[in-house]
């Protein structure tokens, strides 16, 4: 069952989008995360708000526990994430319609 992800870090917006784009190119170059349906990243006023959709809970837990083992020799200072995981009960995907978006 597919589910939502909500993850909110609070701090500096800026430094904390710097910290999520390298972490976002060592994901893209570690090739396709099994499970992510979209990950999106936003600024808000006091840091950011990442919204993931995965096929299921358990490909979440499981991109979380990789993450924690591999780390790739960087130790990223990020604040504690307040988590909080829905149920998807309906989504429209359009991808042909959506555009690249690149940070900044």
């Amino acid at each position: 069952m597919p589910i939502v992800a909500i993850i909110r870090l609070k701090g500096d917006p800026q430094d904390l989008l710097a910290t999520m784009d390298d972490l976002r190119r060592g994901q893209i170059a570690a090739g396709p995360t099994p499970g992510l349906i979209i990950h999106t990243v936003s600024p808000t006023s006091d840091g950011v708000l990442i919204s993931d959709v995965w096929e299921s809970e358990t490909h979440y837990w499981r991109l979380l526990a990789k993450s924690e083992e591999r780390r790739d020799g960087k130790q990223h200072d990020l604040p504690g994430p307040e988590i909080q995981i829905y149920r998807v009960q309906a989504m429209l995907h359009p991808a042909d319609r959506w555009p690249e978006v690149e940070p900044g």
